[in-house]
């Protein structure tokens, strides 16, 4: 059984908070969840209602370039 399904909404590294508040605003929902990726350069959060889900995913380029060029 499906719980829940997310939209995925990638946003640059200084747009995270302005897109949960946008998000939070236009579901009527709220935060559901927030956390830090540092091996991928990633920060995601996602904002849930009972329409919809979206998980925003902050990237952080250079931390994401870095570990790239380690493997």
């Amino acid at each position: 059984m499906i719980l829940e399904t997310y939209t995925r909404v990638f946003v640059d590294a200084d747009a995270l908070d302005r897109s949960i508040s946008f998000y939070k605003a236009l579901l009527s929902g709220k935060q559901t969840l927030r956390f830090s990726y540092p091996e991928t350069g990633l920060e995601l959060a996602a904002v849930s209602s009972s329409h919809l889900s979206v998980l925003i995913i902050r990237v952080h380029l250079r931390s994401a370039h870095r570990s790239r060029r380690r493997g």
